[in-house]
Protein backbone atom coordinates (compact mmCIF):
# COMPACT_ATOMS: atom_id res chain seq x y z
CA UNK A 1 0.00 0.00 0.00
CA UNK A 2 1.61 3.19 -1.20
CA UNK A 3 1.09 6.01 1.79
CA UNK A 4 0.12 9.48 1.38
CA UNK A 5 2.82 12.04 1.64
CA UNK A 6 2.97 14.28 4.36
CA UNK A 7 1.16 17.70 4.11
CA UNK A 8 3.87 20.17 2.34
CA UNK A 9 5.13 22.94 5.46
CA UNK A 10 4.28 20.74 8.18
CA UNK A 11 7.13 18.86 10.13
CA UNK A 12 7.00 15.90 12.12
CA UNK A 13 8.30 16.07 15.60
CA UNK A 14 8.98 13.35 17.37
CA UNK A 15 5.94 11.50 18.92
CA UNK A 16 3.67 13.37 16.22
CA UNK A 17 1.58 11.10 14.03
CA UNK A 18 3.28 10.18 10.80
CA UNK A 19 1.91 7.71 8.10
CA UNK A 20 2.22 4.41 10.26
CA UNK A 21 3.36 6.25 13.37
CA UNK A 22 2.72 6.64 17.17
CA UNK A 23 0.10 9.39 17.84
CA UNK A 24 1.59 12.21 19.83
CA UNK A 25 0.65 15.82 21.81
CA UNK A 26 2.31 18.60 19.80
CA UNK A 27 2.58 19.39 15.93
CA UNK A 28 5.02 21.72 14.52
CA UNK A 29 2.96 24.63 12.32
CA UNK A 30 4.40 26.17 9.01
CA UNK A 31 5.66 29.08 10.66
CA UNK A 32 7.53 27.00 13.49
CA UNK A 33 4.58 27.90 16.17
CA UNK A 34 3.68 24.72 18.46
CA UNK A 35 0.57 23.41 18.44
CA UNK A 36 -1.07 21.13 21.02
CA UNK A 37 -3.55 18.11 19.38
CA UNK A 38 -6.98 18.57 21.62
CA UNK A 39 -9.54 16.03 19.72
CA UNK A 40 -9.22 17.41 16.35
CA UNK A 41 -8.49 20.63 17.25
CA UNK A 42 -4.92 22.75 17.73
CA UNK A 43 -5.47 25.45 19.69
CA UNK A 44 -2.08 27.52 19.26
CA UNK A 45 0.26 27.79 22.69
CA UNK A 46 -0.24 31.32 24.23
CA UNK A 47 2.92 33.38 23.33
CA UNK A 48 4.92 35.45 26.02
CA UNK A 49 5.98 38.90 25.24
CA UNK A 50 9.06 39.61 26.59
CA UNK A 51 10.26 43.65 25.58
CA UNK A 52 14.21 44.20 25.83
CA UNK A 53 15.62 46.92 27.91
CA UNK A 54 15.84 48.76 24.30
CA UNK A 55 12.76 48.95 24.11
CA UNK A 56 11.90 46.06 21.24
CA UNK A 57 8.99 43.87 22.26
CA UNK A 58 9.40 40.18 21.14
CA UNK A 59 6.62 37.28 21.20
CA UNK A 60 8.18 34.07 21.99
CA UNK A 61 7.05 29.81 22.76
CA UNK A 62 7.19 29.24 26.19
CA UNK A 63 10.72 27.36 26.88
CA UNK A 64 12.57 29.56 23.76
CA UNK A 65 15.24 31.99 24.08
CA UNK A 66 16.51 34.65 21.54
CA UNK A 67 18.94 37.59 21.36
CA UNK A 68 18.26 41.09 21.12
CA UNK A 69 19.56 43.17 18.50
CA UNK A 70 21.31 44.94 21.27
CA UNK A 71 22.93 41.96 22.39
CA UNK A 72 20.96 40.95 25.66
CA UNK A 73 19.72 37.17 25.22
CA UNK A 74 16.08 36.57 26.99
CA UNK A 75 14.94 32.97 28.00
CA UNK A 76 11.50 32.04 28.87
CA UNK A 77 12.89 28.78 30.61
CA UNK A 78 12.82 31.07 34.03
CA UNK A 79 8.93 30.91 33.77
CA UNK A 80 7.53 28.09 36.09
CA UNK A 81 6.18 25.05 33.72
CA UNK A 82 2.68 25.14 36.40
CA UNK A 83 2.08 28.95 35.87
CA UNK A 84 2.34 28.46 32.45
CA UNK A 85 0.26 25.09 32.38
CA UNK A 86 -1.89 27.33 34.19
CA UNK A 87 -2.28 30.03 31.75
CA UNK A 88 -2.63 27.38 28.57
CA UNK A 89 -5.55 26.44 30.90
CA UNK A 90 -7.00 29.78 31.38
CA UNK A 91 -6.95 30.66 27.52
CA UNK A 92 -8.30 27.33 26.44
CA UNK A 93 -11.47 27.48 28.65
CA UNK A 94 -11.46 31.12 27.00
CA UNK A 95 -11.85 29.84 23.74
CA UNK A 96 -14.14 27.09 24.49
CA UNK A 97 -16.47 29.49 25.95
CA UNK A 98 -16.86 31.63 23.13
CA UNK A 99 -16.91 28.84 20.39
CA UNK A 100 -20.21 27.67 23.15
CA UNK A 101 -21.44 30.56 23.05
CA UNK A 102 -20.90 30.89 19.19
CA UNK A 103 -22.48 27.43 18.44
CA UNK A 104 -25.70 28.27 21.19
CA UNK A 105 -26.29 31.70 19.11
CA UNK A 106 -26.39 29.52 16.01
CA UNK A 107 -28.52 27.20 16.77
CA UNK A 108 -30.86 29.20 18.34
CA UNK A 109 -31.00 31.06 14.80
CA UNK A 110 -31.78 28.43 13.14
CA UNK A 111 -34.44 27.43 15.08
CA UNK A 112 -35.76 30.86 14.85
CA UNK A 113 -35.52 30.41 10.99
CA UNK A 114 -37.55 27.30 10.83
CA UNK A 115 -39.88 28.52 13.00
CA UNK A 116 -40.49 32.56 13.04
CA UNK A 117 -38.46 33.61 10.52
CA UNK A 118 -40.25 37.73 10.95
CA UNK A 119 -38.33 37.55 13.94
CA UNK A 120 -35.02 36.64 13.07
CA UNK A 121 -35.08 40.52 11.50
CA UNK A 122 -35.94 41.67 16.01
CA UNK A 123 -34.15 38.67 17.46
CA UNK A 124 -30.71 38.73 16.01
CA UNK A 125 -29.38 42.56 16.61
CA UNK A 126 -30.90 42.53 19.87
CA UNK A 127 -28.65 39.10 20.92
CA UNK A 128 -26.14 40.69 19.40
CA UNK A 129 -26.11 43.94 21.13
CA UNK A 130 -26.75 42.19 24.32
CA UNK A 131 -23.59 39.99 23.53
CA UNK A 132 -21.06 42.59 22.38
CA UNK A 133 -22.39 45.23 24.44
CA UNK A 134 -22.85 43.82 27.94
CA UNK A 135 -21.78 40.11 28.24
CA UNK A 136 -18.22 40.12 26.04
CA UNK A 137 -16.64 43.24 28.00
CA UNK A 138 -17.25 41.76 31.13
CA UNK A 139 -15.70 38.16 29.79
CA UNK A 140 -12.77 39.43 28.53
CA UNK A 141 -11.90 41.92 31.34
CA UNK A 142 -12.43 38.48 33.88
CA UNK A 143 -9.99 36.70 31.23
CA UNK A 144 -7.55 39.73 31.60
CA UNK A 145 -7.61 40.08 35.12
CA UNK A 146 -7.19 36.66 35.88
CA UNK A 147 -4.17 35.97 33.39
CA UNK A 148 -2.53 39.61 34.70
CA UNK A 149 -2.95 38.01 38.38
CA UNK A 150 -1.37 34.95 37.30
CA UNK A 151 1.77 36.71 35.12
CA UNK A 152 2.05 39.43 37.30
CA UNK A 153 5.02 37.85 39.37
CA UNK A 154 7.12 36.11 36.55
CA UNK A 155 10.46 38.44 36.41
CA UNK A 156 12.61 37.95 33.05
CA UNK A 157 15.90 39.11 33.22
CA UNK A 158 18.43 38.59 30.23
CA UNK A 159 21.01 36.45 30.28
CA UNK A 160 23.76 38.42 29.79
Amino acid sequence: MIEPPPRSGVKALPGHPTPGGMAGSHTALPNGARARRMTGVRLAAPKITITCDCGAPRRLDYGDAYTCECGRRWSTTAIPAADYERLRSLDRRYRVFGWVVGGLFAGFLLFLVLTRPTQLLFVTPGMMAVWFGAIRPVVRRRHWRQVQALTRRWTLRPES
